[in-house]
Parts: structure tokens; sequence; C-alpha cells
């Protein structure tokens, strides 16, 4: 019999928690006016151990670059500086050059291949499920049971609370930067749903259910690779739905403000702990693990082979084969940073920067100027400062087809030291044209290159 009564009783609360239309409450910045929040105190810790200087701006930079628009769509988009400002690029001058991919063994081919790898890992974690990154998390999610006092000092307590639907969120943003030693990752959830019970201490003892619904919640994390420091505050959230009805199937006011002061505030901190535990595990763990992985072919104190130069643009032409360095640095053999936006419910992109210090090589620069004046330098001295090259491709998040693939290359510091006397003209033209003939074959071999080992030729 009290077995009969108590189902029938979770009935009638079930049914009432349906029928009952929820109240809206709006999200993070409606709150902050109300209560008083701000970023220091909505903090999830305090600096110390295991914690980051919630002051040090390095930790705050790529949460305060996503952070610029407080939007859950179209909100902390944040794209790197594209390096080519003018119109010109290797794109107009690839018919009239036999581009070809990069030949094994060479630095260029080892950072195709690093990308490559990095793309295999979101490839496969995609295959899994669309929703990239989510296997990580627990759901349901257990909630904390809460006590908080009303102003008539009645004790109310929340329970058996558990929060659902982490499965529809996904990966948002990921920034791993191995200069700054930072990942950076973002999380969205169209919604999370958590039911529980609550009990009201008084001598008017009520009892009951409630459901929140919390929609448009987005969540970030900071990490120190280097130590596992991290930063990280309260998910945020837009807007909320909350019904609470008691044991009768009546709507229990008097609740409403509790959640707004003090419960929502629970479940934030709860989504965000769930989100950091993510950054040590699964698919962010693969992801750190390779960019500390060093690049192929790139062997510190010997000569490591770049890519051979054969270009042509308009009437002037220019070889040389064999540019590479020994002066490698240990900096040069991992890429300096990678990222991931998804862009929209079916494409993402993927970016990748890596830059390139010291390059010194000797070699014979074979130059055609104008369509007549041939000429052949032997064991001419070259040196480039630094070479930055960036690359990004669009992708299908259901089908991993490619969109566009672009790569830009800046060259800095370039330096042509012939074994011959020039006349003035000519080592202009040479000191001009190499370092821009040099960025837009590389621009135009690494594309072809990644067409073909990302892509397998195959673009919407």
């Amino acid at each position: 019999m009290k077995a009969a009564l108590l189902i029938a009783s979770l009935f009638v609360a079930f049914v009432a928690l349906e029928a009952t239309t929820p109240r809206k409450f709006f999200g993070d910045n409606s709150r902050r006016n109300i209560y008083g929040y701000d970023d220091s105190s909505e903090l999830m810790q305090v600096s110390g151990n295991g914690f980051l200087d919630i002051n040090d701006p390095e930790a705050n930079y790529y949460y305060n670059k996503f952070n610029n628009k407080n939007s859950y769509q179209n909100g902390w988009a944040f794209e790197f500086d594209e390096l080519n400002s003018s119109d010109e690029s290797s794109e107009q001058f690839k018919h009239i050059n036999n581009v070809e991919t990069f030949q094994p063994g060479t630095v260029s081919r080892g950072i195709v291949e690093k990308i490559a790898a990095i793309d295999r890992i979101f490839t496969k974690e995609q295959q899994l499920t669309n929703n990239l990154g989510i296997n990580e998390f627990k759901t349901p999610l257990n909630v904390r049971n809460v006590h908080i006092k009303n102003p008539q000092r009645e004790v109310i307590t929340f329970k058996n609370a558990q929060i659902n639907n982490f499965e529809n969120g996904h990966l948002k943003h990921l920034v791993i930067d191995s200069v700054r030693d930072t990942l950076y990752v973002q999380y969205n959830f169209d919604q999370l749903k958590t039911e529980g019970s609550f009990k009201i201490g008084s001598s008017n003892f009520q009892q009951g259910d409630f459901v929140v619904e919390l929609n448009k919640v987005r969540s970030n994390v900071t990490e120190k690779m280097s130590n596992g420091k991290t930063l990280y505050r309260p998910a945020k959230f837009e807007y909320a739905n909350v019904v609470a009805t008691n044991e009768q199937g009546h709507e229990v006011e008097s609740l409403y403000e509790q959640f707004d002061r003090k419960y929502f505030n629970v479940l934030e901190r709860t989504i965000a702990d769930e989100v950091h535990n993510s950054v040590h595990k699964g698919l962010l763990l693969k992801l750190k693990n390779e960019i500390n992985t060093p690049i192929n072919n790139i062997q510190t104190g010997q000569y490591s082979k770049l890519f051979d130069l054969k270009w042509q643009e308009n009437m002037n032409a220019l070889e040389m084969y064999n540019i590479g360095s020994k002066h490698w640095h240990h900096g040069d053999r991992q890429m300096d940073l990678i990222s991931y936006t998804r862009l929209d419910s079916t494409t993402y992109k993927l970016r990748f920067n890596t830059v390139l210090n010291n390059i010194q090589w000797t070699g014979d620069l074979k130059t055609m100027f104008t369509g007549e004046q041939q000429a052949l330098f032997k064991s001419s001295s070259f040196k480039v400062d630094q070479i930055r090259i960036d690359v990004s491709i669009r992708k299908n998040i259901y089908n991993q087809q490619c969109g566009k693939v672009n790569v830009d290359v800046d060259i800095n510091g370039f330096n042509y030291l012939p074994n011959v006397q020039l006349s003035s003209p000519v080592l202009m033209m040479v000191s001009r044209q190499l370092p821009r003939f040099m960025e837009h074959a590389l621009e135009a071999s690494m594309e072809k290159s990644l067409e073909q080992e990302i892509c397998f030729n195959q673009k919407w």
C-alpha cells in the first residue's frame, strides 16, 4: 500500500512538473547587475598550488581574446592575423608553375606530416561523435547537495540532482600554444537539464521536485601545459527555465529567488569543474602529446633540407636546390600553435602555425629576369632570420571532406651574400625577388602536399 502511494505521489509530481509553465531567468549579465558579481569574485579558485595567478596577463590572454563579445554563437570568436596583407599570393601563378609535393625527408615534408598527425586525431574523434570532445564528460553528472537559509530562517535543501545532456554539447574553441605554454579550451552546450528534489524544513514543511534548464551554456579553461596549473571561471548561460512543484503538484514560488541567488552558481561551478577535468584526458591529452612530439626531419646541429625552389612569375624565374640549414633551434622542432574552431553545425576550421629561425645555407642560384638575362651564381651564401608558416583548413564535420586549404608564408630578415661582385640592379632584383618567390613556392607546394595528405584531393 505504501509503495503504491509513493508511486502515485511521484507520478503526480512528474505530471505537475510537465504541466507547469517554467519560470524564465536571464543569464549572467542580469545576475551580475542584481547581485554585484564580477569576474574576480566568480573565479573558481585562489592563486596557489594547481592554479594560475588570476592577475597574470598571460594566464588571461586567450580568455580575453575569445571573450571580446558576450554571445553564445558569435562571441568569443578569434582569428589569428593573416600573414599576407597584399592581394598578391602564389594562387595566381600556380598555372604557370609545375607545383610538386614536398620530397620525403625534407623539413617541409615533416611539417606536413605533423599537421596530418594532428588532423587524424580530430578526424578519429569526429568519427566517434559529431559533437567533438564530449566523450570526456560524465552524463548524468551528480550535483552536490546544497543547504540554504531563506530570509524566514528556513533551511532549504536541494538534493539528489543530476545534470544531463552533456552529449549534446561540443568543443567550440581550442588553442594549444607551445610558445606561450598555454592550452585554452571552450565548450558550448545548447541546453543542460538538471533534475532534482528539494525540501523546505519549517513548520510548513514542504518537499517536491525541480527541473532547471540552462540554455546556451559556455565554459572555458586555461592551462599552463608545463606544470598543469589552470585558471577557470564558472560556466555562463544566456537564460534558464525553472519549474519547482511540491508533492501536491503546486508550484512553490518562494523557491525561485534561491535558484537565482544561489543554485544557478552551484550548477555553473559544477559544469566548469567537469570541463576543467576534461583537459587532462581523451582528445585534449592526445593533442598535447602530439604537439610536444618533435617534427620529423629536423635535426639540430645537422644539415636538414627545407625544400627545392623552382618558381616563375611573369618573365622572371629563379631556381635553387637544397635550401636548408644546420642551425635549427630546438624550438623549430615542434608546432608553435594549433587551433580548432567550430564555425557552424557542419563546418570546423583548423589552424596551424610554426616558425623556423636562423636558416643559413650555401647554394647555386639560377636566375632569369625579364625572360632574357640568365645567370648562374655558384656557391652563394644566404641567411633568413625567420620563416613563419600559417596553415588553415576547413573541413566538413560529417564526411571530413576539405574546403579551402590555405597556406601563408612570411619570410623576415633575408640576406644574400654573393661570392662574386654583382651590379646593383641584379643584387637588388635577387634580394627583392628571392624571398617572395620562396614564399610563393612554399605556399603552393605545401597546399598541394596537404591536399593530398589530408584531403586525398577530395574537396567540396
